[in-house]
């Protein structure tokens, strides 16, 4: 059974000015690779190492295995959807393996940044020191957005391992993002939103049909009936996107052992109602 622990680190002011730089420019680096990638239509990681290995090393000062590793995520996440150009955010995930990440100590760390190596401390409980006997491959450095710092690192644990509950991931809910978790993670993408924008259109233009129809005395029980189907599919499509995104974020809760946590949802609809330029349905009912 394959499980993420959650281990958090304390860097000083230092480290965590080294740490964050380093993120940024992987993921400016990891952004402007996927840009070409799209532009090449090339989601080979063979192909994209022969073409961008030393332009990633030049531009953005990554070391031999942070570009190989940019290629690698950039590689994999074109090629699941070839029709849309991957865009990271600034403080995204950053992914770390064996080469330029080692544990020192019991409670110290060795990760490298674009101006060498910090040794960070860090804090694992007693559950997690058990089970990171069964580490395997890459960590995730993760930067939440109350500044705290942590490595998410995979293992291999026997199956039916108890999972307690030590942590929380809070989950946002919003109108142009339709939620954002507290690791900073957005849960959105352009379809959804070119999705609700053509529902919306196509029943302001029913309705305005319909309020002419009655204007001349006709009664507009097509359009009615097309209103109504509308209404359906949205709701149906809605329903879906929620559905898709509620598993990805209790997943995500699973894997690193935490519980969610919803914000207060009083006045969500006073909200989006007032909001200018979007529909007045909540994204998440």
């Amino acid at each position: 059974m394959k499980l993420t622990l959650q281990i958090q680190l304390f860097p000083d002011k230092e480290q965590a000015g080294l740490l964050q730089l380093t993120m940024e420019w992987f993921n400016e680096a990891r952004s402007w690779l996927a840009a070409q990638a799209f532009e090449l239509g090339v989601a080979n990681k063979v192909k994209l190492q022969q073409l961008f290995y030393y332009d990633l090393r030049e531009k953005f000062g990554l070391s031999a295995q942070m570009a190989a590793l940019c290629i690698r995520h950039v590689g994999g996440t074109y090629g699941r959807d070839k029709n849309i150009k991957p865009v990271f955010r600034k403080h995204a995930a950053m992914p770390y393996d064996s080469r330029i990440m080692s544990l020192k100590d019991v409670d110290r760390v060795s990760l490298l940044t674009l101006e060498g190596r910090v040794i960070v401390p860090f804090v694992m409980g007693e559950r997690q020191r058990e089970r990171f006997s069964f580490a395997k491959g890459q960590s995730d450095l993760v930067r939440r957005r109350d500044g705290k710092w942590f490595l998410l690192v995979t293992v291999d644990a026997p199956d039916k391992t108890p999972i307690p509950v030590t942590d929380f991931i809070g989950v946002d809910l919003g109108v142009v993002n339709i939620a954002t978790d507290s690791d900073g993670e957005v849960y959105t993408s352009d379809k959804v939103e070119d999705v609700r924008q053509h529902y919306r259109k196509t029943r302001r233009s029913l309705q305005k049909k319909a309020a002419k129809r009655k204007r001349t005395g006709k009664r507009p029980k097509k359009i009615r009936r097309k209103l109504r189907d509308l209404s359906g599919r949205e709701r149906r499509f809605k329903a879906d996107t929620n559905h898709c995104i509620s598993k990805k974020i209790v997943e995500k809760a699973t894997d690193t052992s935490r519980g969610i946590a919803v914000e207060e949802l009083t006045g969500v609809r006073d909200r989006t109602r007032n909001m200018k330029g979007h529909p007045a349905d909540s994204n998440l009912e």
